[in-house]
């Protein structure tokens, strides 16, 4: 299953190494990777492809992929030729590592929304704890760079209006079960910090928007799975109103490229939003861009009535002004999540 995922993806990694993102990608070469949450949305495909790198790019890594659980690693990366060491283990226990890590891209945490509500208590101390361990273990490997992800839910219901830049705050209600993942990141940041200042660890963290792609985990609550789901089967998307807030949302292939680069050019300490410009949307906007990605007959139908949303658009000239150039516009990600989809190779 994983093996034709990878194979299909190959065309999304030679788009990635055509840009210019290629000509700082050697200074990885000869390194070591430790990246946590591995079979995730991200970390699949970031991990996909660094064995693109070792395959067919001649790049010499040594990579270590960590998830929860045995099996999904074995399913998920079991096909390769090259050096990879899997590493299952709970990162709130601390994970049994004590190689060498040059690079530390730390992914894992629970995004599942329907599991904050099941597993509030899991939820913040597997993104608090879990984050702490995981510098911790940096810190003893002398890595050169942790990368750690956190989200564009870190803003909160924001201040202001329009584009929200690094600096910006926003206010919630921290004392709800779905404040919990919010807060956890938010800690996990402030423990970032902690690290750099008193252990002169080095650390960037990328706050990623909405994500979507062909390794996401089709069986989850968010929304963007469920109208993937629905308008491949061509089945009525449900959406409730109003839906007048605007989101960002991001192509998986663009935030891997992201990572990688700012493991490389990224300024230790700094937050840099990612996200991509030309996917900004409505729910219900973003719903219809998927319907025609996909060519599907869906239609969308309006549910009741919710408590109005706010805008969440991410502003990316922190990340453009370090070199960043998103390999992939918005509409090249949906037609690949979609086909992918349904060839049914989930």
């Amino acid at each position: 299953m994983d093996n034709k995922l990878y194979e299909y993806l190959k065309s999304d990694f030679e788009t990635i190494f055509s840009t210019k993102l290629s000509k700082v990608l050697p200074q990885l070469n000869h390194s070591s990777f430790l990246i946590t949450g591995a079979t995730g949305l991200i970390g699949k495909y970031l991990s996909y492809f660094l064995i693109y790198l070792v395959e067919k790019k001649g790049f010499d890594l040594d990579l270590t992929f960590s998830s929860y659980g045995e099996a999904e690693l074995n399913q998920a990366f079991g096909f390769s030729k090259a050096s990879v060491h899997l590493l299952p283990g709970d990162i709130t226990k601390g994970l049994p590592f004590d190689g060498k890590a040059d690079y530390v891209i730390h992914l894992a945490s629970n995004a599942n929304p329907a599991l904050y509500m099941q597993k509030p208590i899991d939820t913040e101390l597997g993104i608090i704890v879990g984050t702490n361990n995981v510098l911790s273990l940096a810190s003893k490997s002398n890595s050169k760079r942790v990368f750690f992800a956190s989200t564009t839910d870190v803003y909160g219901n924001p201040i202001k209006s329009g584009p929200l830049s690094e600096d910006d705050i926003g206010v919630f209600n921290c004392n709800s079960l779905r404040g919990v993942y919010n807060e956890a990141k938010r800690a996990a940041e402030s423990l970032c910090q902690g690290w750099i200042s008193e252990k002169g660890l080095d650390v960037v963290i990328g706050r990623f928007s909405r994500l979507f792609g062909p390794t996401a985990n089709f069986n989850s609550s968010l929304a963007s799975v469920a109208f993937f789901k629905k308008a491949v089967l061509n089945e009525p998307i449900e959406i409730l109103k109003p839906t007048t807030a605007r989101y960002s949302f991001t192509y998986v292939g663009n935030a891997v490229a992201a990572i990688l680069h700012l493991l490389i050019c990224g300024k230790s300490g700094q937050a840099y939003n990612i996200a991509t410009k030309d996917c900004l949307a409505e729910v219900d906007g973003f719903a219809k861009q998927i319907i025609t990605g996909s060519g599907s007959q869906s239609d969308i139908i309006y549910k009741s009535e919710r408590t109005k949303g706010h805008d969440v658009i991410l502003e990316t000239g922190k990340l453009e002004a370090s070199g960043f150039e998103a390999p992939f516009g918005s509409n090249y990600g949906i037609e690949k999540t979609a086909i992918k989809l349904k060839a049914g190779l989930f």
